[in-house]
């Protein structure tokens, strides 16, 4: 049906109505008669689609529309943006420009009002900022903002960053997954479901989680095609973090099929330039090892059999697999073939040396730590004692087996003699100061210091402890733990117990200058709460930054033995004993941490016989 819009066009062509003649006239199109039933979707789609009309009153009819329809209008703006007609995406833009976006809203609490304060006048770094403010609050308080930014943001690297925030949530505890799913279902619009299939995915995710939506993979597999046409809407972070959040599901569900498919897509990530790596695969098996999935492990296992045989990192995974699943026998055979590959005797080269540095420190993070001195012996056996290779060896070992045993000696003259042949030979020196290893040098003389300051210390010569300690420091004053031993140091006066606590001060605020820079380094949070834990300062932000080490690296038994101590510096000695016992199982062969364990279970035992003795009035 046509009617004629008699003013509108009296005001186009500029004169009075008596001016207009008959061929002047234009026809209108109204929307159909029940067009007022459809739905809102629809109607927004028709509006966008009039924004190409052959007739000029149509287009400016339909853009009026559109910019009345204000925020329910914009993801079907933002499509329109690729439309093929040029004179649709002139519009688009132009309205979407003219649409104000509610981004704080009276009902939000008090801390999202101040983070969304002027929000849509920031440049795109600081909007993202903000997105990880809101990413930061606790029970969901920025669902319903991060969602708004993943609506109506203008930036696409922004609007996924959002996405991901909520994404990275997981499955949440039973009492508040209704109240968040209404938050979601709410802020998103009927007419938003396009732009967000991930939270749409999500908020379905939530209400079934028992099984995991079928949906994922494909999503997953969109973005990675995305991200393949290099158009920049999305990146690599971006993919593998979107992976991470599947696989996290995946993972409380335990979904092997699923499991698999996630660890495909993030192996073939790693293939470059038809260059075969394993680093997805590693990664890939170190998970499911730490997660004891071992039905994924299985298809990842049959899937990949070939290039597992042919690479001596990923045989010693398999054996650490059967270790942890109590097959003995099949891993002592899995751990002596990775040994015996080109375990010739020859001089090694220095990419051999690599890997097999590299295997044993890997191992010897799953609690092999027997294993890994098998391989740091045969690097160290087999190279000169000034080779680089040799020297990050020796350090291994004298760190993690000889130190940790408390043989402090053999582990301080192990350095000593590979320290000391390089600095004999003026050419090899030079090559350390000019290289990537000068620093690696550096570090190693410290814990060569160190391990000498721990044995005069058992022998409680505290003055020549004292000494090691301060050489320690001067060659590496970010080592947190020549910084615990400062700390606790006896028979010192009070000059160097204020000068050691400023050290400590210092290492801290360049410790949170790194955790800034670097946020989701886990090792950053994790080294700062064992400082503090360890030491003095907020004892409970330590064992906050101590739980987040942990999000970003689960299942870590270093980081767990971190937060034990931390829990006991912030007085909760059962929560410290209970974390403290999942390291060691994690880690047996680690003794350092057998010992704190027996040290929080004595001082446990202790408090439980006082409360006994009070009980009783002895």
């Amino acid at each position: 049906m046509k009617t004629r819009l008699w003013p509108l066009l009296c005001l186009c062509v500029g004169g009075p109505l008596w001016l207009v003649t008959a061929t002047q006239v234009i026809a209108v199109e109204e929307f159909p008669a029940d067009f007022a039933q459809g739905t809102k979707t629809g109607e927004i789609q028709l509006l966008i689609d009039q924004l190409g009309d052959e007739q000029y009153l149509q287009r400016q009819l339909a853009e009026t529309r559109l910019i009345e329809r204000g925020a329910e209008a914009f993801t079907g703006l933002q499509a329109a943006l690729h439309h093929p007609d040029l004179e649709i995406v002139v519009r688009a833009k132009y309205i979407l420009n003219q649409i104000s976006i509610e981004w704080a809203r009276p009902t939000d609490p008090a801390v999202v009002q101040s983070i969304m304060a002027r929000y849509g006048e920031l440049a795109q770094a600081s909007r993202l900022a903000k997105v990880a403010q809101l990413a930061r609050l606790e029970n969901e308080q920025g669902f319903g903002p991060l969602c708004r930014v993943s609506r109506f943001d203008t930036s696409s690297q922004v609007v996924r960053y959002a996405a991901l925030s909520i994404l990275e949530n997981g499955f949440l505890p039973a009492e508040r997954t209704a109240a968040a799913v209404a938050v979601l279902t709410d802020e998103m619009g009927e007419s938003d479901q396009g732009r967000l299939p991930w939270i749409g995915v999500y908020v379905d995710q939530l209400q079934t989680p028992d099984k995991i939506d079928s949906r994922w993979i494909p999503l997953i597999d969109a973005e990675i095609a995305l991200f393949a046409e290099e158009t920049g809407e999305t990146d690599l972070p971006f993919v593998v973090s979107l992976l991470r959040c599947h696989l996290e599901l995946c993972d409380k569900v335990g979904d092997s099929p699923a499991i698999f498919a996630n660890w495909q897509r993030r192996i073939d990530l790693t293939l470059r330039d038809g260059q075969e790596s394993n680093a997805g695969l590693v990664a890939a098996f170190t998970w499911v090892i730490d997660h004891e999935q071992w039905e994924a492990l299985k298809l990842l296992e049959h899937h990949y059999a070939d290039v597992i045989s042919r690479q001596r990192l990923l045989v010693y995974l398999m054996a650490s697999a059967r270790d942890k699943q109590g097959r003995r026998a099949e891993a002592t055979e899995f751990a002596t073939r990775a040994y015996q590959t080109d375990a010739s005797g020859d001089l090694l080269t220095e990419a051999e040396a690599q890997e097999r540095n590299r295997c044993a420190d890997l191992i010897a993070e799953l609690g092999r730590h027997d294993w890994a001195e098998r391989e740091w012996h045969f690097v160290i056996e087999a190279l000169p004692a000034t080779d680089a290779q040799s020297l990050i060896a020796r350090n291994s070992l004298a760190l993690y087996r000889l130190h940790d045993r408390g043989d402090h000696q053999t582990a301080a003259d192990l350095l000593n003699e590979t320290i000391e042949a390089i600095n004999k030979d003026p050419v090899v020196k030079q090559q350390y100061q000019q290289s990537g290893y000068r620093a690696f040098l550096r570090s190693a003389a410290s814990n060569r210091e160190f391990f000498l300051a721990c044995h005069f210390e058992a022998q409680q010569d505290y003055k020549q402890q004292r000494r090691h300690l301060d050489r320690a420091y001067r060659l590496s004053p970010g080592n947190a733990d020549v910084l615990i031993a400062m700390y606790r140091l006896q028979d010192v006066n009070d000059d160097y117990r204020r000068s050691t606590t400023e050290k400590i001060s210092n290492v801290q605020l360049v410790m949170e200058k790194e955790i800034k820079e670097s946020p989701d380094d886990a090792q950053g949070y994790n080294q700062w709460a064992w400082l503090i834990s360890n030491t003095e300062g907020d004892f409970a932000k330590a064992v906050e930054r101590s739980k987040h080490s942990l999000k970003l690296r689960p299942e870590s038994p270093s980081y767990m033995d971190t937060l034990g101590r931390c829990y006991y510096a912030a007085g909760d000695l059962e929560k410290a004993v209970k974390i403290q016992r999942k390291a060691v199982a994690k880690h047996p062969h680690m003794m350092v941490m057998q010992r704190q364990l027996k040290f929080f279970e004595d001082e446990q035992n202790q408090r439980a016989g006082a409360d006994t003795t009070n009980y009783f009035g002895n």
